[in-house]
C-alpha cells in the first residue's frame, strides 16, 4: 500500500468491501439470495436494511442490488459483474 494508492475511509465504509460466507440461499452474486421462488436483494447501509424487491431470475436482482449499492454507497460500491449471455 502506498499514500498514493490510499483514499480516506471510515470503517463503515471499508466494511462494505469485505467478502462474507454465503449461505446456501445466496446467489454467485452480492446481496442476492432466494426467497422461496423468487430472487430478492437486500442491502446495509448506516445500519439500515433496504430491500430491493423480488426478481424472476438472480441476474435482474443484481441488477437492482448495484443501483442500490451506488445510490448508498457512492464510490465505495462494490457491483456485480452480470453475465447476461448465460441466462
Amino acid at each position: 500500500n502506498r499514500i498514493i494508492n490510499l483514499r480516506i475511509a471510515s470503517q463503515s465504509e471499508n466494511i462494505v468491501n469485505q467478502i462474507r460466507k454465503r449461505g446456501s440461499k445466496h446467489s454467485k452474486y452480492r446481496g442476492v439470495y432466494r426467497n422461496n421462488k423468487k430472487w430478492s436483494c437486500k442491502i446495509d447501509y448506516e445500519n439500515v436494511r433496504y430491500h430491493g424487491g423480488t426478481f424472476n431470475t438472480p441476474e435482474e436482482a443484481a441488477i437492482k442490488y448495484n443501483s442500490l449499492a451506488e445510490k448508498h454507497h457512492g464510490e465505495f460500491a462494490v457491483l456485480n459483474v452480470i453475465d447476461l449471455l448465460s441466462t
